[in-house]
């Protein structure tokens, strides 16, 4: 990548700031955004069963990604993504 195109992208990235219990993305909405985490963690919980509650699947760290597949595959989100202490992202729309 050029440092032209690197600075492009690095434009289109914004900051954002969740706390302890909140949620980035919600199972089943629209996804139109791409996040990379920075510091901080969180966890996804999906749905396995209609009418139980949801369950832990995977916990994310500092420099893990998620929200990409609803992007490429247009799809509603496929689980929740909560944050699990200070979390700290960086956001990329569609």
């Amino acid at each position: 990548m050029e440092g032209y195109e690197r600075s492009k992208l690095a434009d289109a990235l914004k900051e954002e700031w969740y706390n302890d219990g909140d949620f980035v993305i919600r199972e089943g909405e629209e996804g139109n955004t791409f996040y990379l985490v920075m510091s901080g963690e969180a966890i996804a919980t999906k749905t396995m069963e209609l009418g139980k509650p949801p369950v832990e699947v995977f916990k994310y760290a500092s420099g893990d990604y998620f929200g990409e597949r609803a992007l490429i595959k247009n799809e509603p989100r496929a689980a929740n993504i909560i944050a699990k202490s200070q979390l700290h992202v960086v956001a990329l729309d569609r």
